[in-house]
């Protein structure tokens, strides 16, 4: 197990190189220049070319990028362009509340759609069956933010009773968290469901029924661990998305997180904040897989199996 974690590791690597590599050169090609966002439309020629020597922008991009990857893995991504603060200090500041967010919106997920799927699994064609498959195609189907602006309508103008926007305590995230849920929630019942039809057709499960064990038993004991592969998928995509930054959902409720950052750096043109947040989430994203291919092996043995074989 050893091995298949340490070689799931290092495939890492590259990943992240090629995928910082690839946002930038498109931070590179994006229209504007940061010297002239660091000086404005003012500036004397010299003063414009003396800025860009300074900020190493008369290098070659490949000589830039290597010189930034030097720097990255010392913990120096570099200052934003305005009030000239760490890059690092900035995303790092923000990573909590985006964490706690991903996480809040997977405790509704699970807590409502593993029920709801494995009902809807195992009573195929009833009334609870059709339930879930409304509730996924319309929680799939509407948009985030219009989704947000209605929670907030309801809940925090007409009544009340919670924030709808900036962090307040622990009623701050119970609206953000809905509305980054309910779409996971939507997709993770539809995945349950399917699982749960895969496998309860299955032969061991009718030799467990067999044996004298309860219908609650070969459920929850054995269906559902046998079902976990395209779960934990499921979760593990889009906690490496939600990580990413729910921009759309932080910027609806003010969410002080790393996607509301991005889209203040992209909108006041903080080329090396951008730079800096898409790298990151890269990072935060590779590793999420990792864990996810790490999880496979605990719970399908099949897989560590096949890398152990060499096959």
């Amino acid at each position: 197990m050893i091995r298949y974690i340490i070689r799931r590791m290092l495939w890492v690597i590259p990943t992240v190189l090629v995928v910082s590599f690839l946002v930038y050169v498109a931070m590179d090609l994006t229209p504007g220049d940061p010297a002239n966002a660091v000086l404005g439309d003012v500036a004397t020629d010299e003063q414009y070319n003396q800025v860009r020597e300074e900020m190493g922008l008369n290098d070659p991009i490949v000589v830039r990028y290597f010189r930034y990857v030097v720097n990255a893995v010392q913990g120096d991504l570099g200052t934003t362009l305005y009030g000239k603060r760490s890059v690092w200090d900035e995303v790092m500041s923000r990573l909590p509340y985006t964490i706690y967010l991903t996480l809040a919106s997977i405790v509704v997920a699970v807590i409502f759609s593993l029920p709801l799927g494995i009902l809807a699994g195992i009573r195929q064609n009833t009334w609870i069956d059709t339930l879930a498959s409304v509730f996924s195609f319309v929680g799939m189907a509407i948009p985030n933010f219009w989704l947000g602006i209605l929670l907030i309508m309801a809940f925090s103008v007409h009544l009340g009773w919670l924030p709808s926007m900036g962090v307040h305590g622990f009623k701050s995230i119970i609206l953000p968290a809905i509305t980054v849920g309910t779409g996971l929630t939507a997709s993770l019942t539809r995945t349950v469901r399917a699982a749960m039809l895969d496998v309860i057709r299955q032969d061991y499960l009718r030799t467990a029924r067999a044996k004298g064990l309860s219908n609650r038993v070969v459920i929850l004991k054995h269906a559902l661990k046998n079902a976990m592969i395209p779960i934990v998928t499921i979760i593990g995509t889009n906690m490496a998305g939600l990580l990413a930054g729910a921009m759309v959902t932080e910027t609806v409720f003010s969410w002080p997180g790393i996607g509301y950052l991005t889209i203040k750096s992209v909108l006041g043109g903080d080329y090396n904040l951008v730079t800096g947040c898409i790298i990151i989430t890269a990072v935060l994203m590779s590793l999420i897989l990792l864990l996810i291919d790490v999880i496979y092996g605990f719970v399908d043995p099949r897989i560590k199996a096949q890398y152990v074989e060499g096959r």
